[in-house]
Formats: structure tokens, sequence, C-alpha cells
């Protein structure tokens, strides 16, 4: 937690001094969460039954390629995504943070432990039996 409140308050700062117009002078390259689910053991076949999709493979448009280890639940007009190791996912991001993806998340970060960050609001949203709580 102490490590993501860090990287919150980074972004916080680029936010609060750094934009011009649509866009900003400065960015700020989150380091200090490298291996962000550490403790956690959420496995791939969880999340997607929590969503109700199924896995995909995870890639880049174009000869990039795929992602190793990269999978991705697409949900409506949002996705979850992320990598896995052996079944387990180590790192989770969500691209349209629509409320139900939300409400999907819920009985696996509360299950875990685990707290969403949106990091474009610089917001925390930790799990709570009645939902998710800033």
């Amino acid at each position: 937690m102490e490590a993501i409140d860090a990287e919150l308050t980074e972004v916080r700062r680029v936010i609060a001094e750094s934009r011009l117009g649509p866009g900003f002078v400065e960015c700020h390259l989150r380091h200090r969460l490298p291996d962000p689910l550490a403790g956690a053991r959420v496995t791939l076949t969880a999340l997607a039954a929590a969503l109700g999709v199924e896995a995909r493979p995870f890639g880049f448009r174009g000869d990039a390629g795929m992602v190793e280890g990269g999978f991705s639940l697409p949900y409506s007009d949002a996705v979850v995504y992320g990598l896995e190791r052996d079944g387990v996912v180590t790192t989770l991001a969500v691209h349209g943070f629509l409320e139900d993806i939300v409400g999907g998340l819920h009985p696996v970060a509360l299950e875990q432990g685990l707290v969403l960050v949106d990091w474009r609001k610089a917001e925390k949203l930790r799990a709570v039996e009645e939902g998710f709580a800033l």
C-alpha cells in the first residue's frame, strides 16, 4: 500500500503541476510496483468466471505480435487484461472502467484483499463487503 500511495502522490503532482492544454509536459513512470499482485493468488480461471467471459491471448495490432503470458478478457466496450504464469495472474489491468467490470472483480478483490487503482483519476479503491470504497 505504501508503494501505491507513493505512486499516486507522484501522479497527482503531475496532474496538478504539468498539465498543458489537453496533455502534459511531464509524465510519471510508475516503478515501485514491479510485482503488483505479490502475495495474492488470483487464477485466470477464477477471473474469467467472475467476469463470465472466456480468456483470450493478448497482443498488439500490426507486427508487434502476441505478449508472452498475456491474456485478455473482453467485456462489452472494455477489456480486462494482464499477464499470467502457470495459470496465476501476476499483473492485471482494466481498459474502460465500466461498473459491470468493477462489480465482477469485486468478489476476487475482496477474497484476495486487492485494491483497484484508477491511475488516470489517481484514486485507490479498496474492496469492502458492500462494494468498493475510496
